[in-house]
Order: C-alpha cells, then sequence, then structure tokens
C-alpha cells in the first residue's frame, strides 16, 4: 500500500465511526418505540 491509500484510509476512520456509532442506538431513545413489557408480551402471544 502507498502511503497515500494508508492517509486516505486514516483520515476516513474517524468519519466512519462517528456515523456508525450512534445508528444502532438511535432507535432506543426514539419516543415513538414501544417499550418491551411483559403486558405486550401476552397480548401479543394471545393473538
Amino acid at each position: 500500500m502507498s502511503r497515500r491509500t494508508i492517509r486516505a484510509a486514516l483520515l476516513l476512520l474517524p468519519a466512519l465511526i462517528a456515523v456508525a456509532l450512534p445508528a444502532p442506538g438511535a432507535r432506543a431513545f426514539d419516543p415513538r418505540c414501544p417499550v418491551a413489557t411483559e403486558e405486550r408480551a401476552r397480548a401479543l402471544a394471545e393473538r
């Protein structure tokens, strides 16, 4: 690998990490996202 390729990868890596990290946790804090409860599980099982 050339130095230019390595340098580009090192500059791109933090940007990719910054974009990827918040994605999985974003839905957990969404107020529209229903919270799993025992009551909801029973209702789903009865359907």
